[in-house]
């Protein structure tokens, strides 16, 4: 895997599960005093959780793209 696909993978993980992240603790907990706390922790795990799931489906997402639309 390239330098530019490892920094893409990361970045499109980060950039998708902070606000997800955002969006599930306001929606669990509501603005509350502990939104902040639940937020982190949330953006934290699901971040840990989405870098090596991008890692994976990235080569079988390339594949499935290459075949659907063919490069000529």
């Amino acid at each position: 895997m390239k330098k530019k696909d490892i920094l893409f993978c990361v970045l499109m993980s980060i950039f998708i599960s902070i606000p997800m992240s955002f969006v599930m603790t306001m929606v669990n907990v509501g603005f509350t005093d502990i939104f902040i706390e639940a937020f982190l922790v949330s953006s934290l795990i699901g971040t840990i959780v989405a870098i090596p799931v991008s890692f994976i489906a990235m080569p079988i997402v390339a594949k499935i793209v290459g075949r659907v639309i063919s490069e000529n």
